[in-house]
């Protein structure tokens, strides 16, 4: 009889495939001339059996019904199917004549057989496959929940072999960095942002240029900034982030706000930072004569706010009014500011007020998640507005963890902490004037320093949101004592 000698390997790594393949094709080579069988054709296959469409297995069957062969000789009956469908024409060609023999290196199968056996082998390979599947997903998700990564690491990591985690790529995680920060200027597309980092240097590990595609992939995923996006879920992340989160949430407010940014002959300070209160769509800018209007950009073509021009001036001024409410008297700061490092000299009552402050707040989220949870399963809302709702204070609820881990380890430094607070509240009293004198580029790392994405209606900004911790530093008392304030 004339046999077909099919080989065939999962795995897609060239370089395992290659001498697993070589391996079976030799060891049944020597049992095929110990068998006297004769071979009339060698076909190899680097694919899963697990779901049809295999080209190289088709072609197997075709060969078998056109009377080019009249058996098969493989490692194993699981290396011709993991599947029913596949295995169903294994086992109908067999039991027709067509197939007149199956051979592995330990078996021979053939058309007089009880073909129960057979079909409960095949059928013990594709549980075997699907149980294969289920663990490895399971490993998974735990590795996940633990804050490691599955895979292969995203662009701007690599993997550490040797503990299984991720660490930043030495070469392009510097320049994953300035992506995020040249993006947030809103001055870029993805094309002439992928343009601007190849010419400064940026290369795939093949040599090749970064295309717009993975720079919209790397923008939009939170791993970096150190939020693993698995599944649907959000899980806080064990390794070092490349960016920040309020930087990110700037990107996303670009991406999101002005989806086709470009090189502009004047800069305006403002484009990215509001949306429209009417109808959601992206508020944009232009130069007539000497002056900067901004307006909506009616992209659904149903708003009658673009035609409500707004000057910079005027903006400038409702900036201004927000800026005064995180402004403190500097000589109040100082003050309360030497009065807390005689206070932490005796005691650690500062850090402990600010761990105790963020726990309330963790505490909150938490209640807020627990009660999101109870009012979907008494069917009170719908499984959509659930889960929109509950990835908020899932990613809210990872944000303040780990400012509460943060916190928890400066409880051994507690100066370091209070030397940021008074810078924050440095920046927040000077950041009127600052903005008012400042160019252009300088003003709009201000805006974005203290705002995140606000609403504009009929010329006034309605709904301004204050970024953390410019949201708490607004409800603080003026006259509050700086342990208060720093809390």
């Amino acid at each position: 009889m004339r046999y077909i000698l099919y080989c065939r390997k999962s795995q897609e790594s060239e370089d395992r495939q290659v001498q697993s393949l070589e391996a079976q094709q030799r060891e049944l080579v020597e049992r095929a001339a110990l068998l006297g069988i004769k071979i009339v054709a060698t076909y190899h296959e680097s694919k899963s059996a697990k779901t049809i469409g295999r080209p190289i297995f088709n072609e197997v069957m075709k060969q078998i019904q056109k009377g080019k062969a009249d058996g098969l000789l493989c490692w194993k009956l699981d290396r011709l199917a993991r599947n029913f469908i596949d295995a169903g024409l294994v086992i109908d060609l067999l039991q027709r004549s067509v197939l007149k023999s199956i051979h592995t290196y330990e078996k021979e199968y053939l058309p007089s057989d009880n073909v129960l056996m057979m079909a409960v082998e095949l059928g013990m390979a594709n549980q075997y496959s699907r149980d294969l599947s289920e663990n490895v997903k399971r490993g998974n998700r735990e590795k996940v929940i633990r804050g490691g990564w599955p895979s292969h690491a995203p662009f701007g990591y690599l993997n550490n072999k040797a503990d299984k985690t991720l660490y930043i790529d030495p070469v392009r995680g510097e320049y994953v960095t300035l992506m995020y920060e040249l993006y947030s200027t809103g001055r870029y597309s993805l094309k002439e942002l992928s343009n601007e980092l190849y010419e400064r240097g940026l290369r795939t590990p093949a040599g090749k240029k970064v295309h717009c595609g993975t720079v919209r992939h790397v923008m939009r995923n939170p791993i970096y900034h150190g939020v693993i996006r698995y599944r649907g879920g959000y899980y806080p992340a064990n390794f070092e982030s490349i960016t920040t989160k309020d930087l990110y949430d700037q990107c996303m407010s670009v991406m999101e706000g002005n989806s086709k940014p470009r090189k502009q002959k004047h800069l305006f300070p403002l484009t990215g930072l509001f949306s429209c209160g009417v109808c959601g769509c992206a508020v944009t800018a232009e130069k007539q004569k000497t002056y900067s209007y901004y307006h909506c950009t009616n992209g659904k073509g149903i708003c009658n706010q673009k035609k409500q021009f707004v000057r910079q001036e005027a903006l400038d001024e409702q900036l201004a009014e927000i800026f005064d409410q995180v402004a403190f008297d500097e000589d109040l700061i100082e003050v309360m500011y030497q009065a807390a490092l005689e206070q932490i000299a005796h005691e650690d009552t500062f850090n402990t007020k600010a761990v105790e402050n963020v726990e309330i707040e963790l505490a909150s989220i938490k209640l807020r998640e627990s009660r999101l949870l109870e009012a979907y399963l008494a069917g009170n809302i719908e499984k959509d507005i659930y889960d929109e709702r509950q990835s908020e204070l899932k990613l809210a609820r990872l944000g303040t963890e780990k400012n509460l881990t943060n916190l928890r380890q400066n409880l051994e430094d507690p100066y370091a902490t209070i030397e940021l607070a008074k810078e924050l509240f440095i920046f927040s009293n000077r950041a009127k004037s600052e903005y008012k004198e400042a160019v252009p580029e300088r003003k709009r790392e201000i805006a974005f320093e203290v705002l995140s994405n606000s609403l504009l209606v009929d010329k006034i900004m309605a709904q301004p949101q204050l970024k953390s911790p410019y949201d708490m530093l607004a409800r603080t008392p003026k006259n509050a004592d700086f342990l208060t304030m720093c809390g």
